[in-house]
């Protein structure tokens, strides 16, 4: 649930995708496509970025909700 109560964040593992549902019409705000082995999904403080957790390439990835976009950061080894 987003930090504002407005969108509820679904993760869709089998669709490697994350739909956005708005809460009030629970219509299909927006969706997104992800890495395939995200697991966990957690929101900024601010509730301005989505973090992606990606455990089998020891990674993340980071959906900037004002620009929609998905970044995916690895590891220092």
């Amino acid at each position: 649930l987003s930090r504002d109560g407005a969108s509820l964040f679904v993760l869709n593992t089998e669709s490697d995708s994350i739909s956005v549902i708005d809460v009030k019409t629970l219509a299909l705000a927006r969706s997104f496509v992800v890495p395939s082995d995200t697991s966990d999904l957690v929101f900024s403080a601010d509730g301005s970025r989505v973090f992606l957790s990606l455990p089998r390439q020891d990674a993340i990835a980071v959906i900037d909700l004002q620009g929609r976009e998905v970044e995916r950061f690895e590891s220092d080894p």
